[in-house]
This record gives C-alpha cells, structure tokens and sequence, in this order.
C-alpha cells in the first residue's frame, strides 16, 4: 500500500511540474514557439495520466517479485495492443488530430495498469513460484536467500 501512496504522491508532483514548467522543459530542445506550446500541452496531457503509468510499474515489478513473471510479459503484449488500437481509433476521429497521440499514451497506460491491479487482486500470483516450494523447507529457503543477498552485496 506505501508504494500506492508513494506512486500518488510522485505523479501529482510531477504533474503539477508538467503545468507549471511544461513550456521551459520543452524549450531546452526547441525554440519555436508553437512548437514549444503544442509539446508543452503534450506534456501536459500526459501527465494527468501518469498515476496509470505508475500503477503499471508498481503492479509489474509487484507480480514479477511474487513469481508470477509471465504476466509481465502478457501485460507488456497489452501495451503494445492497446497503444495500436487506441491510435487507430483516435488518428480517426478528425477533430482529435496529432492529439490522439498524447492520448494513446494515456489510455495505454490506464489499459495495461487496470489489467495489472485486476491480476494481483485475482490472486493468481498466489499459485506461482520462482522456486520449486516443495523441495526446499523454510530454514533452506531463508539460507539461500542470505546467501543470495550477501553475494550481491
């Protein structure tokens, strides 16, 4: 749950930098004007969203260290749809515009993050193990991960 409360409060901060510092951070690659302002709201845009993406990381890395890492890459594949299905619907709607491309992004990442929290709350990460459970008992288990943690200190 910290991680949620942590992932919350990251994102409205940077949101609240996207508004506020949007035009300055796109003016260090660009001085165009209009360019500047169409990135900005870009920037913008996205960053309304960024709780999505965090949801993503959070729920990925969280279901990865449980041992259920096949979804990771079942919930990247989703990305990867929705990023395509969301642009071919919005490039189609003609008052969106280049708009639908910002957007893309954030439905993608409401997408994959909903299906993240939806599979850890499922439980099936339950079920899963990088181990084999069976084999090794708790003293073992304990052991080999001091051991693991001390050779990567």
């Amino acid at each position: 749950m910290l991680f949620f409360v942590l992932m919350i409060a990251f994102s409205a901060i940077m949101m609240g930098v996207m508004m506020v510092l949007g035009d300055f951070i796109v003016g260090f690659f660009v001085e165009e004007q209009e360019i500047i302002a169409m990135g900005a709201t870009g920037l913008r845009i996205t960053s309304v969203m960024y709780v999505a993406l965090g949801v993503i990381y959070v729920m990925r890395g969280t279901l990865n260290g449980l041992g259920d890492a096949k979804y990771a890459l079942v919930n990247g594949i989703c990305e990867v749809v929705g990023r395509i299905v969301f642009a071919a619907i919005l490039t189609s709607i003609p008052f969106v515009g280049f708009w639908s491309v910002w957007l893309t992004n954030g439905f993608t990442w409401i997408l994959a993050g909903a299906a993240g929290y939806i599979r850890f709350k499922q439980g099936k990460w339950k079920n899963r193990s990088i181990v084999d459970k069976e084999s090794m008992n708790s003293n073992e288990k304990i052991s080999r991960v001091e051991k693991e943690l001390r050779s990567a200190c």
